[in-house]
């Protein structure tokens, strides 16, 4: 009979102690692990709430803003307070910064100057969108066909070509269009009211071009100021 195998025996309890005590560890690394999530989650949620607690939240639309006095003023667009008034025509305003710029068209102060052509402007924002002409930046890309402007107020026009959108409506015709000065245009139909007078002939460009032209032929106004300065050798008004 052969002698038993005790070392064998042994090592296999060994490794069996061994797969033991690294499960152990295992778990606690892992407990370990969790607790700082868990407290930086408890630190995260912390300081968010101290800077709600910082914040100041509109009560009509939501906005959230740093600084008491800053939701004061944000409140008047709500409001409609205007406390800031030009002495010189009354207009009214919501930031006392706005009745400063303002105060500019009565004074005539243009502190904010072009360093490319010396042209001065009353407000910073307007130097700034003059810029564009020097740099060529056209930073207002429409997303439908890509075309770019230097100017929002122009995209949004842009726009009503793909959106159809005409906001502007007469309101002696109804008829509808994308641009104000269209209608303010169309509305001469309206009223008969003729600006544009010839500064050298005492004539107006619509009837004496009606005068002049057979039915047949009939030409816009501009149309004939191009013919008439052509005629007379005047020039460019």
């Amino acid at each position: 009979m052969s002698d038993p195998e005790p070392c064998k025996i042994k090592n296999e309890d060994s490794e069996q102690q061994i797969d033991v005590i690294e499960e152990n560890k295992g778990s606690k690394d892992e407990e370990h692990h969790v607790k700082i999530e868990e407290k930086t989650h408890l630190e995260t949620d912390d300081i968010l709430k101290r800077r709600n607690k910082n914040r100041f939240t509109c009560t009509q639309c939501g906005k959230s803003l740093g600084r008491k006095d800053n939701l004061k003023i944000h409140m008047r667009i709500h409001t409609g307070e205007k406390p800031y008034a030009c002495t010189q025509c009354g207009k009214s305003f919501i930031r006392s910064s706005h009745l400063n710029e303002h105060m500019r068209i009565h004074t005539g102060e243009k502190p904010f100057t072009c360093t490319q052509c010396g042209k001065s402007f009353s407000c910073s924002s307007h130097l700034k969108q003059h810029m564009i002409i020097h740099t060529g930046e056209k930073p207002f890309a429409c997303t439908q066909c890509g075309k770019s402007f230097s100017r929002s107020s122009s995209l949004n026009h842009h726009m009503r070509i793909h959106t159809g959108e005409k906001p502007f409506t007469c309101t002696q015709c109804r008829k509808s269009f994308s641009r104000s000065s269209s209608l303010n245009h169309h509305m001469r139909i309206h009223t008969g009211e003729k600006p544009f007078t010839c500064t050298f002939l005492p004539i107006d460009f619509h009837s004496y071009a009606r005068k002049c032209f057979r039915p047949e032929t009939q030409v816009s106004a501009s149309s004939f100021a191009v013919h008439c300065l052509a005629k007379y050798n005047i020039g460019e008004l």
